[in-house]
């Protein structure tokens, strides 16, 4: 099982990177054709031929992708955060208000740090159900600015749970060998 998780982890990890690499390089692509190409080439260079040539160029050929720096970030954000989910879980870093469990013995520490866990496994299960259930009703539509199904981006929320529930699997194993 260590292999798997370890293996699983890199994997989440390399996901993440590749996604805030492209949100990021879409929102740089943004401030760039709004303040460079619309602005600066478009109003203050118009009468300047080679200006103009670039301001069609890219008016041409990436005015679809402008419009879809605003939307597209976003979607990507939604699965940089439940990837960040897991992966904090993963190393026990999600923020815990334990102050009174600590002070209970070691035993019954171990028992109440395992409900808020079932707890979460409970809920990750429902939301793995719903969200399969939510994409099969409304995943086969557009989003707004082009021709991307919005399944793709809402494939996030069955993924993330599903992981998450190996995630929390692993702590709930974790801490039944304390108890015992």
């Amino acid at each position: 099982m260590t292999s798997f998780t370890k293996k699983l982890d890199k994997i989440i990890l390399i996901l993440a990177s590749i996604i805030l690499l492209c949100a990021t390089s879409m929102l740089i692509f943004a401030v760039f054709y709004r303040y460079v190409v619309i602005d600066f080439l478009g109003i203050y260079l118009e009468e300047f031929v080679i200006a103009n040539t670039i301001y069609e160029f890219f008016t041409i050929y990436f005015d679809t992708l402008s419009a879809t720096t605003d939307e597209i970030p976003g979607y990507l954000l939604v699965w940089l955060s439940f990837l960040g989910a897991y992966l904090a879980e993963r190393e026990n870093l999600h923020i815990k208000f334990d102050l009174l469990v600590d002070s209970l013995p070691t035993k019954l520490k171990n028992l109440f740090q395992m409900i808020p866990t079932i707890m979460s496994i409970i809920f990750f299960a429902l939301l793995f159900y719903f969200s399969i259930k939510m994409i099969d009703i409304d995943g086969s539509t557009y989003i707004e600015t082009i021709d991307i199904y919005q399944g793709v981006f809402m494939m996030i929320f069955p993924i993330a749970s599903f992981i998450l529930i190996i995630a929390l699997s692993i702590n709930i194993y974790k801490e039944y060998k304390c108890i015992s």
